[in-house]
């Protein structure tokens, strides 16, 4: 019998993509040491063996481990409160909790990074019905692994490196907790330490200096202490050299809320006044947080009633009924740049549940979104076509991402509207499938105006040699063929790749 193009895609994922991206921190030395590699930074220590930092309560097991290697183990000294000390701090990983395997974006990382392990969660519980039991323990290792670092480091971080301390990622903390809830609810422990590591979080980073603002009661992303990024090719900071005092200080500020957001980077975001922008995208899923502890009965403080504050706020100040569309808003000059549409605007209120109880707000933004931003490919990241704003970054037009596509997706269904949802997961899968067939791997975004892999924007894209796969755009494929195609749907799209009809479309 003749395999199926989705199946050899489906297969592929589960016998090879998948495991490429698995690491585990023990408890056997050679795992911990293969997490410790790091193409992006070089040591700058003497005897440049690698260094890892580890909460106190776990240092013994550690040091143990790693007895008879190279690797020196230090006690974590605490997050560090100023520049000074953030800068002096040597560059070393992050222990996470003992033996707890993750999984990392793609094959070159090492490190567990922050928004991409939601949208990998995903992934692993949409690996079939019900979830592979391997990839459910993943999953559930990794909740474990994220609660773990905001018990000892403060906050879900970009990614567990000592250089990543002084700034997070989009907080899904939450939305990770309810998609695991199912498998879960019986471990009274984990769900009691999750929900505790979610409310510190919100309250210690996100409702605190610098990110919230509290003229208006929204967050920003930010990032502190302030400074500079290692990870970066030489001269990538020359534009800072000119600046002086407070607009040095809020460049640095706003290069850090650009990183933090996980859109690095974005003409939706200046280098300039990043740190000022109260985001779509942020907002939404803070009020998704609000909403996720009013369901499971968080007691600390009525959820429900911030969540409708915040749900207000954001169609006062963010929402413009001439574009149909919500906008980032700027907390220094209490502005909205309305000049282009972009997918955070749209799909993320749709998915959070802000605009559940309005049918004609959510009709006009689902009007908007497949209208101005459906492509032959997917959804692409905003309608910047010809450069307007004098910056092209890698999540503007014609870039399309596995995040957007998901949270689109997602927001499209839990309100009814899956014809939309389905067309929109179809013309991604052909993309990811005609990729897959041509170059034999699923890489980090594609251009999906033109419908290729080949994506001309900085950094290039990740993942496009053959045998690579990067981890939300597995997920991505995985959760639209579980979860959002229908049989028919998915029997079309064989249909027309085994009989090679894929001329004009993705």
């Amino acid at each position: 019998m003749v395999e199926q193009p989705l199946e050899t895609l489906r297969r592929t994922i589960a016998s090879k993509a998948w495991p490429s991206l698995v690491r585990q921190m023990g408890p056997e030395a050679d795992k911990i040491i293969r997490c410790m590699v790091d193409s992006k930074v070089k040591s700058t220590r003497a005897d440049g063996n690698p260094l890892l930092f580890v909460p106190p309560a776990d240092f013994p097991v550690y040091q143990e481990a790693l007895k008879n290697s190279a690797v020196e183990v230090k006690p974590f000294p605490g997050v560090p409160s100023t520049t000074k000390d953030f800068q002096d701090m040597d560059s070393g990983l992050l222990a996470l909790e003992y033996g707890s395997p993750y999984m990392v974006p793609g094959a070159r990382f090492n490190e567990m990074y922050g928004w991409d392990s939601y949208f990998i969660t995903l992934g692993l519980l949409n690996s079939s019905t019900p979830p592979n039991p391997d990839l459910l323990h993943i999953a559930i290792s990794m909740l474990r692994n994220h609660v773990y670092q905001v018990e000892n480091y403060g906050k879900v971080l970009n990614a567990n490196r000592s250089y990543f301390l002084n700034r997070a990622q989009p907080p899904l903390l939450s939305s990770t907790l309810m998609l695991l809830m199912p498998y879960i609810k019986d471990d009274d422990k984990l769900v009691k330490r999750a929900t505790a590591a979610v409310v510190k979080e919100y309250d210690t980073v996100w409702k605190s200096s610098p990110r919230y603002d509290t003229i208006t009661g929204l967050s920003k992303y930010g990032g502190s202490p302030a400074a500079t990024c290692r990870a970066v090719e030489p001269g990538h900071y020359d534009w800072m050299l000119s600046l002086q005092g407070d607009d040095l200080e809020r460049a640095v500020q706003s290069d850090m809320a650009v990183r933090e957001s996980g859109h690095d980077t974005t003409a939706r975001l200046s280098r300039y006044d990043a740190c000022d922008m109260a985001t779509v995208d942020l907002n939404c899923i803070l009020y998704k947080i609000e909403r996720d502890m009013s369901e499971l009965n968080e007691p600390s403080r009525d959820w429900a009633a911030l969540a409708e504050t915040r749900k207000l706020s954001m169609l006062r100040l963010m929402y413009i009924p001439e574009r149909s569309s919500f906008f980032d808003y700027n907390t220094r000059n209490g502005q909205v740049d309305t000049s282009f549409l972009s997918v955070t605007g749209l799909a993320y209120p749709l998915w959070c549940g802000l605009v559940d109880d309005d049918r004609s707000i959510s009709n006009e933004i689902v009007n908007t979104l497949m209208t101005n931003l459906g492509q032959p490919g997917g959804i692409v990241s905003d309608d910047l076509k010809d450069n307007v704003k004098g910056f092209t970054g890698q999540w503007d037009w014609p870039a399309g991402w596995a995040p957007h596509q998901m949270i689109a997706w997602m927001g499209l269904m839990r309100l009814g509207y899956i014809t939309q949802a389905r067309d929109l997961a179809e013309r991604w899968v052909r993309l990811c499938l005609k990729t897959f067939q041509v170059y034999d791997c699923l890489p980090e975004k594609f251009d999906v105006v033109n419908c290729t892999s080949r994506i001309d924007l900085e950094y290039g894209n990740q993942c496009t040699e053959k045998g690579e796969y990067f981890g939300w755009t597995i997920a991505s494929v995985e959760m639209a063929l579980q979860s959002v195609l229908t049989p028919d749907d998915i029997s079309r799209i064989n249909h027309d790749f085994s009989k090679k009809q894929e001329v004009k479309k993705c």
